[in-house]
């Protein structure tokens, strides 16, 4: 009975390690994809900048309720 309790919680801290590492790599990709671009005179590249931004933003909102649902579990 020890040896599936262990298992049991061997899952459970691994996946939680393991959610949270996700959880941080987006909160990096998200905060280098939406900085400031160096300055460009070129409108093309301004454009596929924002875009970027745009794309950002999306995913942010699209997972936020999600991952808010999922960390008191976690805890």
């Amino acid at each position: 009975m020890a040896e599936w309790i262990n298992t049991y919680t061997s899952f459970l801290l691994n996946n939680t390690i393991k959610e949270i590492g996700n959880i941080e790599e987006f909160i990096t990709e998200v905060t280098e994809g939406i900085k400031n671009p160096p300055t460009s005179a070129d409108k093309k590249s301004d454009k596929d900048h924002l875009m970027r931004v745009m794309t950002h933003l999306r995913d942010v909102k699209m997972i936020k309720d999600r991952t808010l649902s999922e960390i008191e579990p976690m805890k």
